[in-house]
């Protein structure tokens, strides 16, 4: 099916019974309440993010796609720096500078990796870490779902421009796959949200790369598909320079001495 139309139908799905519920109760203005502009520009990303993930993972081996955009945990360091304020500790830097050199590892020139969909999978991950870090600001005094609403709405206004173009009727197989893909990359999507609200962007960064194993054994099992030696090695490096910094930011987390609960 083309891009457009399957971010057409997953924001479509996730948004009727949403948007419903709180039209029923009297409360879409919580959707609208607080920074609209930066709403706008972080809904704005995630929906450039969407297609090229899309893209990637229909040209690609899905293993591949996925090592390849799990660059994002080390760009969410990085774009946390300006936007959250957030202090990156050297170590950070040598972690991020171990994991960037996996990626030139797995899209070494002259591989098939080296393509627009190796290119897709990398732009993704950068722009998914750019719209994270963004998602961290935006929980500080927006509800998590209000982020997801924007999000949703502005891939559903995306895909709807290009459905005159390239409109394929889908079958009641695909349309079956598309609505559990919709509830459940949403679901999935709502709680790395809500993740942000709780944990620091390396931390949070660091628990996705769960999702590259669950790739790979998706991908193998449907598929048959399996990274070659340079994806593997170039995606261990990837998951050892996010894993350290995930021990180092909790570790250095528990040695923070509590704040007792009653004060004179």
């Amino acid at each position: 099916m083309p891009v457009g139309e399957v971010m057409f139908f997953r924001s479509l799905i996730w948004l009727f019974p949403v948007l419903g519920y709180f039209a029923y109760k009297g409360a879409l203005h919580v959707f609208w309440e607080g920074d609209l502009k930066a709403q706008t520009v972080r809904a704005a990303i995630a929906a450039v993010t969407l297609p090229c993930f899309i893209y990637a993972y229909s040209q690609l081996p899905l293993a591949d796609a996925y090592a390849i955009s799990f660059v994002s945990p080390f760009f969410m360091a990085i774009f946390s720096i300006p936007i959250l304020k957030e202090r990156v500790e050297p170590y950070m830097w040598w972690a991020i500078l171990f994991g960037f050199c996996g990626v030139l590892i797995m899209m070494r020139p002259g591989s098939s990796v080296m393509s627009l969909g190796g290119l897709a999978a990398f732009s993704g991950g950068v722009l998914y870490g750019l719209a994270m870090v963004l998602s961290r600001k935006l929980t500080r005094n927006h509800a998590p779902l209000s982020v997801m609403v924007w999000f949703s709405v502005f891939t559903l206004l995306a895909g709807m421009v290009t459905l005159p173009f390239s409109w394929e009727a889908p079958s009641l197989f695909e349309g079956t796959l598309l609505a559990v893909t919709a509830i459940l990359s949403s679901l999935a999507q709502l709680y790395g949200i809500k993740s942000l609200s709780i944990l620091k962007a390396p931390v949070a960064g660091g628990v996705e790369y769960l999702n590259l194993v669950w790739g790979t054994f998706l991908g193998y099992f449907f598929w048959g598909d399996f990274p070659d030696n340079y994806i593997v090695t170039g995606a261990v490096m990837l998951v050892m320079g996010g894993l350290y910094l995930t021990y180092r930011e909790t570790t250095k987390s528990s040695q923070t001495p509590p704040t007792a609960c009653f004060e004179n």
